[in-house]
């Protein structure tokens, strides 16, 4: 299957991690198949030429009849018919490409798609962390480790990698589709849905540049350390990801906005 074109939400769906609707499914199924066509390059009229060149020298010292030169122009009609060939498979693949695209509504493969996806995955992850966390907070030696406990924790890289994937498809959102936040661009509510009661930060800017009390890397401890203080973990929808935000820092938005009129009064007059 091809993942070219949406190169991280097709594989999660490849992988089995989400769903897709049957509309994006079928377009990529008739452009996977378009890209799987092929012509069969002729001998080019060259080729035929030299080859009629030497039968004719052949012909010439034997005295027999000259071959003629039927198989150059035949080799000319076959060179522009593969020519036409390859230019009518050119443009079928961007059609399709172009349907692949517009199959995609990304509010529905968000909502319907990724956002239970990732809400399944973020409680089994919820569940076999704390399963692995109750074991180590009892002292309890490894080698003694439960059932449970042993098949929690050979479930956590998978449902990480899971968790990954999922989160991933969502930035083919982003791009292809224009599915981003207009408020919150450095992201601040993007993973997290309270950053703010577990970091006290003075202002909204330069998110991403600041040291956050959780690890950034690996995901494993990253999730592990959210799951462990309160914090919700979330995928929104853009329109939800700047109401957060909007609702956070609705203070110093409105002083933003105060400020910006005041300077607008004082230019007017």
């Amino acid at each position: 299957m091809s993942t070219t074109i949406f190169p991280r939400l097709f594989p999660a769906a490849d992988a089995g991690y989400i769903t897709l609707p049957a509309a994006v499914v079928e377009a990529r199924v008739a452009y996977d198949r378009i890209c799987t066509e092929t012509y069969t390059e002729p001998e080019t009229h060259y080729d035929v030429l030299d080859r009629v060149v030497a039968e004719t020298v052949t012909a010439v010292q034997a005295g027999t009849p000259l071959p003629g030169c039927g198989a150059v122009d035949d080799a000319r009609r076959a060179e522009q018919v593969a020519t036409d060939q390859a230019e009518v498979l050119r443009k079928a693949v961007e059609t399709l490409a172009v349907r692949v695209r517009s199959s995609v509504n990304a509010n529905e493969v968000m909502t319907r798609h990724l956002q239970p996806a990732h809400t399944e995955v973020v409680k089994q992850l919820t569940a076999a962390l704390g399963v692995v966390a109750a074991h180590h907070a009892s002292g309890t030696s490894v080698l003694l480790a439960s059932q449970k406990v042993r098949a929690a924790e050979a479930s956590i890289d998978g449902l990480v990698e899971r968790y990954t994937a999922v989160r991933q498809a969502k930035v083919d959102l982003d791009i292809f589709c224009h599915y981003a936040p207009g408020l919150d661009v450095d992201g601040e509510f993007a993973e997290v849905r309270n950053p703010e009661d577990v970091w006290q930060r003075t202002e909204h800017r330069n998110f991403n540049a600041g040291t956050p009390p959780w690890p950034r890397t690996p995901t494993r401890a990253r999730l592990a350390w959210f799951l462990t203080h309160g914090c919700e973990v979330w995928l929104p929808t853009p329109t939800e990801q700047d109401a957060r935000f909007s609702a956070v820092y609705a203070t110093q938005i409105e002083a933003a906005a105060h400020q910006r009129h005041m300077g607008s009064a004082i230019g007017v007059g």
